[in-house]
């Protein structure tokens, strides 16, 4: 082989090599894109409250702009690149912005890893990369994100063009078109209801024991023995998913006494006659109370009407609460630890079984 073979088999390598590094990334930029604009009102609240934090430094990830227009602007931004890169278009005016929004992201993981071990935030805290799709803990995130984003986005300047910064005008319009796109679609997705069971870990067909948060010795999963509701493990449940402030629940919580009290009084009467166990779900609410207690629940709010609640209720960490919704209440149905339904809110209570 003549010295000039080697160096065009070397080329063409390197353009390969190049080439598959910017697919991954621009791939794993799009799916990233693909869980946050599910939730874009989470991925704002994480927006929010997740700002790079070291000693001396305190970033604000909105920098003082309004932080649903700073959610949309970086999934439009994020989807962009994504595409340009899927799209194989490896100038350094893309190249060069992929990079640095890579090692943002590291950044940002990093420091949310970080605040973990000092203790600043609870340490079943996800990251929030790809919305509540995949849940990884800031430490999982950093690591994997090395091998995802960072190798990639490396490896991508490899064998690019080279020649002066041309604009590919089909591909770089259709990277324009697809960012617009996931915008719009993220601005209205919030009201879409049938996005709930794709925008979180909570779906018809899922089992309670495998929704989880957290990660080795701190890992918690919502149903099963030994974990955080072992209860609705078994048996049939109709499962209530709220904060205490919600207003829809001022109106719900007689509604959902008064099922507990017939469901109660019918489970009685069953099992004092030998009967079978009850098909009407039991009622259960799930919620996140500060402290870890159910009191603004058992007394109600006299100024609202609310009469103190009578049905089951458990408090779960609000890492757990958070992957389970989009918007609150929202309500599902478990039989033997399997989802059977969910719904966006309360729906019609079931009859109870003659």
């Amino acid at each position: 082989m003549t010295t000039h073979e080697a160096d065009r088999n070397r080329s063409r390598l390197m353009v390969a090599v190049g080439t598959l590094a910017a697919l991954v990334l621009g791939g794993v930029l799009l799916f990233g894109v693909y869980g946050k604009a599910l939730d874009p009102d989470g991925f704002t609240k994480h927006m929010e409250t997740n700002g790079i934090v070291v000693p001396g430094l305190d970033l604000d990830l909105t920098f003082g702009l309004p932080p649903r227009f700073m959610a949309l602007f970086t999934l439009f931004l994020e989807t962009l690149i994504g595409a340009l890169l899927l799209f194989n278009v490896r100038r350094l005016w893309v190249l060069i912005p992929a990079l640095l929004m890579t090692a943002l992201f590291l950044s940002i993981t990093a420091n949310e890893w970080w605040k973990v071990e000092h203790g600043l935030i609870d340490k079943l805290t996800g990251c929030g990369c790809f919305g509540k799709v995949v849940t990884r803990t800031p430490k999982e995130a950093f690591f994997q994100d090395l091998g995802l984003l960072l190798f990639p986005a490396l490896l991508a300047f490899l064998g690019r063009p080279k020649g002066p910064p041309r604009v590919p005008r089909r591909r770089t319009l259709g990277a324009l078109g697809l960012a617009v796109a996931a915008t719009v679609f993220a601005w209205f997705a919030p009201d879409i209801d049938a996005l709930d069971d794709l925008g979180t870990k909570l779906a018809p067909g899922v089992n309670v024991a495998d929704i989880c948060v957290g990660a080795g010795e701190d890992r918690l999963c919502l149903g099963g023995p030994g974990n955080v509701v072992p209860e609705i493990a078994t048996g049939r449940h109709l499962v209530i998913l709220s904060r205490f402030e919600e207003p829809a629940m001022d109106a719900a919580v007689a509604r959902l006494n008064a099922y507990a009290d017939a469901w109660s009084a019918r489970d009685e009467e069953r099992q004092a006659a030998g009967g079978e166990p009850l098909q009407a779900p039991e009622p259960w609410l799930l919620t996140h109370v500060e402290g870890d207690n159910t009191s603004p629940w058992a007394a109600g709010d006299p100024a609202k009407d609310r009469p103190p609640a009578l049905f089951q209720i458990r408090t779960i960490p609000e890492p757990l609460l958070t992957i389970l919704h989009r918007r609150l209440p929202r309500t599902f149905l478990v039989h033997d630890g399997k989802v059977v339904a969910t719904w966006a809110g309360i729906p019609p209570l079931p009859d109870i079984d003659p």
